[in-house]
């Protein structure tokens, strides 16, 4: 079988087209033949087509390929460069209200503290008044925390976000040199 399939190739590759019978007997086993099957098989002829050679283009070609390839690339980087450009914006704005809620907070601590530090120049000077304005310096270090606190979030936000611009901005400068 595998000489005939090569002769068949060879042949193939000879003529631009040649004819094959498919015949297949009683028992059902298929055999592959120029010559035409025999009476006591069923059979078809096939058309065999040589293929078209292998197409080369023109240097000409290539050169507007390459001219297009590489036009397509450069657009490309343009297209990533826009991108991380806008995204470094929208990280600024998200640093910029990140900044706005740190002022606010330090408003607001600035804010209950001072309305703390009245209420513990009405205490009086007796031992409930002592005790009084001790409990007010407890709220009043409670509140320090609790906005240091929120502001040292806020500036870990800040940090983050300003890493993350760094590294938009080293890709971008790696683009830029890919030209």
């Amino acid at each position: 079988m595998f000489k005939f399939l090569l002769s068949i190739s060879i042949t193939f590759l000879a003529a631009p087209a040649m004819a094959v019978n498919k015949c297949v007997d009683d028992t059902g086993k298929v055999v592959y033949q120029s010559a035409p099957c025999p009476v006591t098989t069923k059979g078809s002829e096939l058309t065999i087509q040589k293929a078209s050679p292998f197409y080369v283009p023109p240097q000409a070609d290539i050169e507007e390929l390459n001219r297009i390839r590489q036009t397509g690339n450069k657009m490309e980087r343009e297209r990533k460069m826009k991108e991380i450009d806008r995204m470094i914006a929208s990280i600024e704005e998200q640093i910029d209200g990140i900044e706005e809620k740190i002022t606010e907070y330090r408003k607001e601590m600035d804010r209950e503290l001072t309305e703390l530090k009245e209420k513990k120049q009405l205490a009086k000077n007796n031992l409930a008044g002592a005790t009084w304005e001790q409990s007010i310096s407890s709220e009043m270090s409670a509140v320090s925390q609790k906005y240091d606190a929120l502001i040292q979030s806020s500036q870990n936000q800040i940090e983050r976000q300003q890493k993350e611009i760094d590294r938009l901005q080293k890709e971008k400068d790696e683009l830029r040199q890919e030209k």
